[in-house]
């Protein structure tokens, strides 16, 4: 494989990483008080998509401390 797929692949899961936090988002906005119901800007979504690892290495770490 070359440096292109596998850009390509990191960039396509980020991708679906990022439109599952979006369908979550819009099916828990009626839950959420007013000044949360914004979403997610342009910038927050590039992030997201670009720096999924840490992300979702950091919503892992949290998810197991509510747990405990």
């Amino acid at each position: 494989m070359s440096w292109f797929n596998y850009i390509e692949i990191y960039l396509i899961i980020g991708t679906i990483l990022m439109a599952i936090l979006d369908i979550t988002f819009n099916r828990v906005k009626s839950m959420l008080d007013d000044e949360f119901k914004e979403g997610y800007t342009n910038l927050e979504r590039v992030y997201v998509i670009i720096m999924w690892p840490i992300f979702l290495y950091n919503l892992i770490k949290e998810i197991l401390k509510v747990n405990k």
